[in-house]
């Protein structure tokens, strides 16, 4: 209803109501937590910035380069996430309550260290760029992205020092469980990636035959799906680009939708 204010606990319910539905098995646990905030970071702090007019129109990256520049950075996020947990015995296993035990110079310690990765000139991207190629090669600058990533993760923190650090970090992971049901380390990553080698072994689905013969380096469905599921920053460009093209999002919602009408194409 327009205009109905929630108060912070049935903010917090929605939001947990929210990530359940996303995929979260459970969104009191840290360690679910976590895997979703890297991906609403990695969305924040990377792709909804300049980043994305190095990406539209004529600029120098593809959706294949995004696809693998995406995964790669939500990686990247995770990786330091994991590091500064161990670094103040924060447990996976525990609640995610615990993040407000920390001092506010340990919450600006994380964001320091995931700034200073994020806008490193020297960065090597998996496309085989710096990050200060791929700026120029934009007709822009890596002091242009740093500008935005900078807002972002200020922002983040300006949500820890008016909510508390579990709040932020739900609020966080519910924008990347939300937005990014379609990137790696999603809960819903693993099914979405059945369904699409499922489809692709069947090799009847008129969608995926429109986009083109797939690229020699992906015949073997058997290393696509571990590449996908694992490091899929490691596809070549072709293969990365073939997959962009077909988009998964568009062949999973497909098949549920057949699944849904009883034509077949359960899930794999």
């Amino acid at each position: 209803m327009a205009g109905v204010k929630l108060t912070p606990d049935q903010e917090v319910k929605l939001i947990r109501k929210l990530l359940g539905e996303k995929g979260v098995a459970d969104p009191e646990s840290l360690g679910h937590i976590v895997a979703v905030w890297a991906i609403g970071l990695a969305n924040g702090a990377w792709r909804n910035t300049v980043v994305e007019d190095w990406h539209a129109g004529d600029g120098p990256l593809s959706d294949g380069d995004m696809l693998r520049i995406n995964s790669y950075t939500t990686r990247g996020i995770q990786r330091r996430l994991d590091g500064w947990m161990r670094e103040h015995t924060l447990e996976s296993e525990g609640r995610l309550a615990q993040l407000d035990d920390l001092e506010p110079e340990d919450i600006e310690e994380l964001v320091d260290l995931l700034a200073t990765w994020l806008t490193r000139p020297e960065r090597r991207l998996p496309i085989g760029l710096t990050l200060a190629q791929l700026a120029d090669a934009a007709d822009s600058s890596v002091e242009d992205y740093a500008e935005d990533a900078t807002e972002a993760l200020d922002g983040f923190l300006a949500m820890v020092d008016e909510r508390g650090p579990s709040f932020a970090f739900l609020r966080t992971a519910a924008h990347g469980a939300a937005a990014c049901e379609h990137w790696w380390n999603h809960p819903r990553w693993p099914s979405h990636v059945d369904v699409f080698l499922a489809e692709l072994r069947i090799g009847t689905n008129e969608h995926l035959e429109r986009v083109g013969s797939r690229p020699e380096t992906i015949t073997d469905l058997a290393s696509l799906q571990r590449l996908l599921l694992n490091h899929p920053w490691e596809l070549d460009g072709a293969a990365a680009q073939w997959i962009a093209d077909a988009d998964i999002r568009y062949v999973v919602l497909h098949h549920d939708e057949r699944a849904a009408l009883g034509m077949g194409g359960g899930r794999a």
